[in-house]
């Protein structure tokens, strides 16, 4: 796709300005029409209840990776130590919940 070039953003402004295609526009009439434009926002479920959740879960799951992470670069763990990390409820208790179980794994261990 071309760039816009300076002349060709001005030379398309006229056109919109001379058109004036705002003035023609207009939303949904009917409430059929209405109520399928409504749904527009939330079609790929992000914006549902359900969605909203996840995406709270999920930040607080990168709170929890950061957390980890931080710790495991400021200790220095020997090369014979397996890489895990013990539940949040004992190392980091300012990030335990209900749903955290025993020992979690970092990325890369087996």
């Amino acid at each position: 796709m071309p760039r816009w070039t300076e002349e060709s953003r001005e030379k398309q402004r006229e056109v919109a300005r001379k058109h004036k295609p705002w003035e023609n526009a207009s939303g949904p009439k009917t409430k059929e029409g209405k109520a399928k434009a409504s749904l527009n926002a939330i079609k790929h479920g992000l914006n549902t209840e359900e969605g909203i959740e996840l995406k709270k879960i999920l930040r607080q799951q990168n709170q929890f990776r950061k957390a980890v992470l931080a710790k495991a670069c400021l200790s220095s763990p020997s090369q014979n130590t397996p890489n895990v990390v013990p539940s949040p409820s004992s190392s980091f208790p300012e990030l335990s919940s209900d749903n955290s179980k025993g020992i979690r794994k970092i990325h890369g261990s087996p």
